[in-house]
């Protein structure tokens, strides 16, 4: 949490217990895996690996279509 408010992430952060269960039922296949949840709680894009300059391309595919 600290690294992403350090770099103007100000978003909620989940933390994982030891037996992965968050990451179990968002499908983690990798690191690092992005998952992207609108404001009602609906998973509207996944992404494993590097994200970097391609987010704002993400960001507009799922307003586009709704998914990723």
């Amino acid at each position: 949490r600290s690294w992403l408010e350090a770099n103007g992430w100000n978003v909620p952060v989940i933390v994982d217990d030891s037996g992965s269960t968050v990451a179990t039922a968002f499908g983690l296949t990798a690191y690092p895996y992005w998952v992207f949840v609108d404001d009602q709680g609906n998973v509207m894009g996944r992404i494993t690996g590097g994200v970097g300059e391609n987010l704002p391309l993400l960001f507009e595919r799922i307003a586009a279509d709704g998914t990723s």
